[in-house]
């Protein structure tokens, strides 16, 4: 993580160890920006983001994920080691402290051959 621009944000990137799955090669790459108020103290940072952020009051309660299908460009193609334009999966993900101030914005590419999303439905069911 490291403090970006004049907003005082603090910003991560990830790719690699602990991202692989069974094919070889990263699984995902992974951006994400917390305001530096939510972290102002970098010596919480250890191994969990969200850990240190709850250590800082600011634990994320609420969130909102989007997944759409998408075609990777040269950088994404690059960096998980697959074809440009290979199918992907980007999402997007804003989470928020109870009092709604937003804590992380995730921005991932996931590969698409790898990556399989479950849902768990419980009822009542609306009739349509």
């Amino acid at each position: 993580i490291r403090v970006i621009g004049s907003h005082g944000r603090r910003r991560r990137g990830r790719v690699g160890p602990g991202r692989e799955g069974g094919g070889g090669g990263p699984l995902a790459i992974e951006n994400g920006v917390v305001p530096a108020e939510m972290l102002p103290d970098m010596a919480h940072l250890g191994n969990s983001l969200y850990q240190a952020l709850d250590q800082c009051g600011n634990r994320p309660v609420t969130g909102q994920q989007k997944i759409r299908a998408a075609l990777a460009g040269p950088t994404e193609a690059s960096l998980l080691s697959i074809p440009e334009k290979t199918e992907i999966l980007r999402i997007e993900r804003l989470t928020r402290r109870a009092d709604g101030r937003p804590v992380e914005l995730t921005r991932s590419a996931y590969r698409g051959e790898r990556y399989e999303f479950v849902s768990e439905l419980r009822g009542p069911f609306a009739v349509l």
